[in-house]
């Protein structure tokens, strides 16, 4: 968790090792936070599995914009719709940043750490680099709907679990 999270200030004239190192660093800054928010609760083997499985799958996330460069090859010939999202990603790993620094504080309880979880998978929806990526081929755009459905999951978990611990996420 000591490391700090990039800004990544891309824009449409930057090369395409940008874009994998964009959406890169948005799924291990994620997968950062749910391995601070398990091991601040290590004690609860439930809650701490919890947040073990959701980094996991952001790794997992992560891997792809690494390893699948050929997909992006063939499928972006020039990145030119990529400026609209440069502000909502950085605000975003902004927003990163300032979540693990109150990990950090030990300011997070169970009830804060679930808040935190929602808006985490909220703003990687909300970033906008998968939709606008998913454009450009069906390849893309089949990969992109799954981890956004992977997303979509973890909201879902993350309220039935804050449920079963007695507190409402709206």
């Amino acid at each position: 968790m000591g490391s700090r999270v990039r800004k990544t200030g891309f824009n449409a004239r930057q090369n395409l090792k940008e874009l994998h190192m964009c959406g890169e660093s948005l799924e291990l800054a994620a997968a950062r936070v749910y391995r601070a928010l398990q091991g601040l609760f290590a004690g609860n083997g439930e809650v701490s599995g919890f947040f073990s499985a959701l980094a996991a799958e952001e790794e997992e996330h992560a891997k792809f914009f690494r390893f699948n460069t050929f997909i992006f090859d063939k499928a972006l010939k020039e990145p030119s719709s990529l400026d609209c999202v440069k502000e909502r990603v950085d605000a975003v790993l902004g927003r990163m940043e300032e979540i693990e620094s109150e990990i950090r504080r030990g300011v997070v309880d169970l009830k804060r750490a679930f808040e935190i979880t929602f808006e985490l998978e909220s703003s990687l929806l909300e970033a906008g680099l998968m939709q606008v990526l998913s454009g450009y081929s069906d390849a893309l755009a089949k990969i992109f709907s799954n981890m956004q459905k992977d997303t979509v999951c973890h909201k879902s978990k993350v309220v039935a679990l804050a449920r079963d611990y007695g507190y409402d996420l709206k």
